[in-house]
């Protein structure tokens, strides 16, 4: 077969795969909350703990999952094996809810590992100098994934409907099932050459050694969510900590001041992530319980409305770019330290919106659904503002010998604020009421904190922007035109 032709099947088959292991990860993720609560009967308190351990573990594996492809499987196989564990979870999960902790350890696997491999599968089809076909290939890769995630919203939502959480694993399988079939018949076009399966195996006995390990990892970590979230927040404090002497020890005065931007910035995005994602844990439960979600007389389940985010990033990445290459052409540029601040000053909006919705609420304490759709739009807008240029700003700030160290932190960021959303989420929860006549106190001064965090980090980034300003050469304008 033509070299050509067999990169362009490799690349729609990769487009498939991200869409559909998306789509299984959306249905059981967006909808994890819920079933805790209402199926297993885990407190408000305890679900925030699971689903944030979750959620961290996830980012924290797609760094894990890139020092096992890189040494010791490569990322097709690395792939194969994390969906075959991750469909055993789901089985594991159909079968018992005595087992849910290991069911959710082997789940992790899959979604945690395979989609680092989708990437680094992406880059493999393409030589060193085929950046502009690369640079087109993610972007469509990063549509599919939204797809995905706009139908797993979609299909836990039915499930929502009618109250059937024990239908989520069922839907998942199903998913992971036609995953496995697309692997095998995707299965030649990304070796560039010819393997034997049985040699990748007995090479990579260390690597299946990893994985395997990371299973009782994972499920202690869900048996004491406190100690695991606790142990990724000491982590993370103690690789900006490692990163900021690194930086004390370098010869020149530029280099030092680069560094301790890029500790900056990495704690701004940790502040902007956490609100972010204290959208899973406490806003699922204010939809469901806080919310008049009645158009008519038709239910509209929460999964449909954190749809919301999804859609208004859809349509605002082509206009954000758009807007932004107007800016370029006008000499018009924004730094990347005024973009992180921006997206910090809408976020702190988001919240303080639904502050605002809960103080206009109706006698029954239901908050207007416009409150919601305003939440989720200036979101979208902060998480435009502040998602594509992370990479860019590493390649501004990182001297080589520790870009490997700096992108790692950077992934794991997302993590340690999926972790501290954790405990943000029970300040909403404290009361443990569904009546939000009572409920609406603890949310309304929940979402207020969490808005005038965001305004106080993004004046610390305002006085600050200057000196972050000189130490980065690259604009947020190149960041985003790349990826045009």
């Amino acid at each position: 077969m033509d070299v050509g032709k067999r990169v362009s099947k490799g690349i729609a088959y990769l487009h498939w795969l991200n869409g559909i292991t998306t789509f299984s990860f959306a249905i059981l993720f967006s909808s994890l909350s819920l079933y805790l609560t209402k199926r297993i009967g885990l407190s408000q308190t305890e679900s925030n703990g699971i689903v944030g351990f979750f959620l961290a573990s996830n980012f924290i594996l797609h760094f894990v999952s890139g020092y096992i492809g890189d040494r010791f499987l490569n990322n097709r196989l690395l792939f194969a094996i994390s969906t075959l564990i991750q469909t055993l979870g789901l089985i594991v999960l159909n079968f018992s809810d005595s087992f849910v902790y290991l069911g959710l350890s082997l789940f992790l696997i899959g979604c945690g590992l395979g989609s680092t491999c989708i990437n680094c599968l992406i880059t493999q089809q393409f030589t060193g100098h085929e950046n502009e076909l690369r640079e087109k290939a993610f972007f469509h890769n990063y549509s599919a994934m939204n797809i995905g995630f706009l139908s797993g919203y979609v299909m836990s939502g039915f499930i929502d409907i009618h109250d059937r959480y024990d239908r989520l694993f069922e839907v998942s399988n199903l998913i992971n099932l036609i995953t496995v079939f697309f692997i095998i018949k995707s299965w030649r076009y990304f070796a560039k050459n010819k393997v034997n399966t049985m040699d990748e195996l007995k090479r990579g006995r260390l690597g299946l050694a990893l994985i395997i390990l990371i299973i009782p990892i994972l499920l202690a970590g869900f048996y004491c969510s406190w100690l695991a979230n606790g142990l990724i927040l000491f982590i993370g404090a103690a690789a900006l900590f490692y990163i900021t002497l690194l930086g004390r020890s370098l010869s020149t005065h530029n280099a030092r001041k680069k560094i301790y931007s890029f500790v900056f910035l990495t704690g701004s995005s940790i502040v902007f992530w956490m609100l972010y994602f204290v959208g899973p844990m406490g806003v699922t439960q204010f939809l469901k319980y806080n919310v008049n979600i009645y158009i008519a007389s038709n239910y509209i389940p929460p999964q449909w409305l954190m749809n919301l985010n999804s859609i208004f990033v859809i349509i605002g990445s082509p206009i954000a770019i758009t807007l932004f290459d107007k800016l370029r052409k006008k000499q018009i540029t924004i730094s990347i330290s005024k973009q992180f601040m921006c997206s910090l000053v809408f976020i702190a909006m988001s919240f303080l919106t639904l502050t605002i919705g809960i103080m206009n609420c109706g006698t029954e304490g239901l908050t207007s659904m416009v409150w919601i759709i305003a939440h989720y739009l200036l979101q979208a807008i902060g998480e435009l503002l502040i998602a594509p240029v992370g990479y860019a700003m590493i390649g501004s700030l990182a001297p080589e010998k520790l870009q490997g160290l700096m992108m790692g932190i950077w992934m794991m960021a997302s993590g340690i604020a999926a972790t501290l959303s954790n405990y943000f989420s029970n300040l909403m929860t404290q009361s443990e009421s569904l009546n939000p006549l009572v409920s609406n106190e603890h949310y309304m001064s929940a979402f207020t904190q969490l808005g005038l965090y965001a305004i106080f980090g993004a004046l610390i980034l305002w006085f600050c922007s200057k000196t972050i300003e000189n130490s980065i050469q690259k604009t947020s304008v190149e960041a985003i035109k790349g990826m045009a």
